[in-house]
């Protein structure tokens, strides 16, 4: 019984650690557009709008290479 856990819990940290690239490069994206969104917005003391955030994505997706 206790074999058959260490197994389970073997293939859950395997598809974690597989995953861990994946949820860093979408953190690295979102903190991308957001800086740009803040930045632009800030700089013409205005709101955040759906436009930056749209230019943000498409800024942090050619940076990333995506």
């Amino acid at each position: 019984m206790a074999e058959k856990r260490i197994s389970e819990l073997r293939v859950k940290l395997t598809t974690l650690e597989k995953q861990i690239p994946i949820i860093r490069a979408g953190i690295k994206r979102n903190i991308i557009v957001e800086g740009y969104a803040f930045r632009k917005a800030d700089s013409e003391n205005r709101a955040i709008t759906l436009e930056d955030l749209k230019e943000g994505y498409a800024l942090a997706d050619k940076f990333m290479g995506e």
